[in-house]
């Protein structure tokens, strides 16, 4: 082999080695992007898995201020849950605004006291709803306004008193409070059903 023909050789050489060694520094650099990516997901997964069993607050008013109407709050969810288990609709209608808006599942969007007192006797005459459990998930207080989320625990029941038989409670609620003077009131409330379990027209 000719000196021309070494010398060829090696720089042939020589350019195979630097595409291959920034060939495989460009697979390296996205080998990693995709590894800091899996990172930061797993670790975003395990922020949101830690913190969504905690009730969450989110507040634009002072710290003593939000705490205490998270605590009227809980103790308004505790109060409707009483009168629910003892079908007090007089109790009930304390913690609503009198113009308030109610959306049930597979029921016509009613507003006001009247329509929404009748709602509830109706449904006090054919249900039961000693077995009923209110767990907030999700509290967030917007000066004079909160969100206020619950879900029922497993082993929540309803009865129906008509067919004699007892389903499980799977119901999970939004309610809108709104404050009025040193109190809350509920303003807007919905629920629906949790989707392993559907039964139309039942409450």
């Amino acid at each position: 082999m000719s000196g021309l023909s070494i010398d060829k050789f090696y720089k042939e050489m020589m350019m195979k080695n630097q595409q291959t060694y920034h060939s495989n520094k460009l697979l390296a650099g996205k080998l990693l992007a995709i590894v800091l990516a899996s990172v930061l997901t797993a670790t975003a997964c395990t922020q949101v898995a830690t913190t969504s069993a905690q009730p969450k607050t989110t507040a634009i008013v002072n710290d003593t201020t939000t705490n205490q109407a998270i605590g009227q709050i809980k103790d308004t969810l505790i109060a409707y849950q009483t009168a629910m288990a003892k079908a007090d609709t007089d109790t009930l209608m304390t913690f609503f605004q009198d113009d308030a808006v109610i959306e049930f599942q597979g029921k016509p969007t009613l507003q006001g006291k009247a329509a929404i007192r009748q709602s509830y006797d109706g449904a006090f005459a054919v249900m039961d709803f000693t077995g009923i459990d209110y767990i907030p998930t999700s509290i967030e207080i917007y000066s004079d306004a909160a969100v206020v989320r619950t879900t029922h625990p497993d082993g929540a029941t309803v009865y129906h008193k008509q067919q004699g038989t007892t389903f499980p409670d799977r119901n999970r609620e939004v309610f809108v409070f709104k404050r009025q003077g040193d109190d809350w009131r509920i303003a807007y409330y919905m629920y629906n059903q949790k989707s392993d379990w559907v039964v139309g027209g039942i409450c």
